[in-house]
């Protein structure tokens, strides 16, 4: 890392990757963004041994505060968002690896995570760019580290571009839907106060793109996502959501769907979902009446209703007790 002695100062990685970033940015000829591609690769791989060493060099403890303050002198964070698809496939492992550490370690993290609340499209990129196959693990994995900050989930949770995730969780490549929906969990599971206060703000736009994912003909959207409904329900800062969606008679036809989906697995995800339904002391009529029109169906299919989990105990109590409370009405 140095050159007849002189050996750059951790800034001076910054600023070569935030000159040749701007290289590419320029787009001038070929020459020129081949040159940006191989010198961001050469800085960023600097980068990552000041910050974690190699076989030949230690961790650098004091180049992180110098690290962090050129990254925000130069905003060079916006920059590797950018033009990460522009890199090659090890340069962005050592980008996603830099960032990471940036937004993690302490006790400089709290300045990056306000330079990102400052420059919002950090965030956006990663939204955004996440249906691009090339960098989106890469995006996933950034993304996630940004999130673990409250403050970052909630300016993430709260762009347009947040709905872009139930777009992606459905997608093609099994790799990246398992990324995304692992993004889209994380966010919904970690803040939950934050969460309770998003869902009950923002309660049809998100519960009307959630109900594409119940009804997804993806059967692992199908799962993941009756568990997690599942999940968000039982959470109890999410009570008054909780009710609000058991009160809903599309709700609950939705669940009673899948309680006749093919696996039995979902099936058993969408029983927990259905209980809180039918075990609510204050149902609303319109839910009675539901239940009441399908009683005749309904009690004979529950009584067969997975039969084979003779030793989930909880499990038989709670079909008895659903069983008792529809032939009640």
């Amino acid at each position: 890392m140095s050159f007849l002695g002189f050996r750059p100062k951790p800034a001076d990685y910054v600023k070569s990757l935030s000159t040749a970033l701007h290289l590419i940015a320029a787009n001038k000829d070929a020459k020129a963004v081949e040159k940006g591609v191989k010198d961001s690769a050469k800085a960023i791989n600097s980068l990552k041994i000041l910050l974690y060493g190699d076989a030949e060099n230690e961790p650098s403890k004091d180049a992180l505060p110098q690290i962090v303050n050129e990254i925000i002198t130069t905003d060079t964070l916006t920059l590797m968002m950018t033009y990460l698809e522009s890199l090659e496939f090890e340069a962005r492992k050592n980008c996603t690896t830099v960032f990471n550490a940036l937004v993690h370690r302490e006790p400089t993290n709290e300045l990056v995570i306000r330079h990102i609340l400052e420059h919002p499209e950090i965030i956006r990129v990663m939204l955004v760019d996440f249906q691009k196959s090339k960098i989106a693990l890469s995006l996933g994995s950034m993304f996630r580290e940004c999130i673990r900050s409250q403050a970052l989930a909630k300016l993430a949770i709260e762009m347009p571009e947040f709905s872009y995730l139930f777009r992606y969780v459905e997608l093609e490549n099994f790799e990246l839907a398992s990324d995304a929906f692992t993004s889209f969990k994380d966010i919904l599971t970690r803040h939950k106060q934050m969460v309770s206060e998003y869902l009950q703000t923002h309660y049809n736009s998100f519960f009307d793109n959630y109900a594409a994912l119940l009804s997804s003909a993806n059967y692992a959207t199908r799962r993941q996502s009756v568990k997690l409904l599942s999940d968000l329900l039982f959470d109890r800062p999410n009570y008054f959501t909780m009710m609000r969606y058991i009160g809903d008679t599309a709700n609950l036809r939705r669940i009673m769907t899948l309680l006749r989906d093919p696996s039995k697995a979902i099936q058993f995800e969408a029983f927990h979902v259905f209980k809180v339904f039918v075990m609510n002391p204050e149902k609303p009529e319109q839910i009675v009446e539901v239940l009441r029109k399908n009683k005749e169906k309904l009690i004979p299919f529950l009584t067969e209703f997975q039969n084979d989990r003779t030793e989930d105990k909880q499990f038989i109590e709670e079909k008895g007790l659903l069983l008792e409370e529809i032939k009640k009405l």
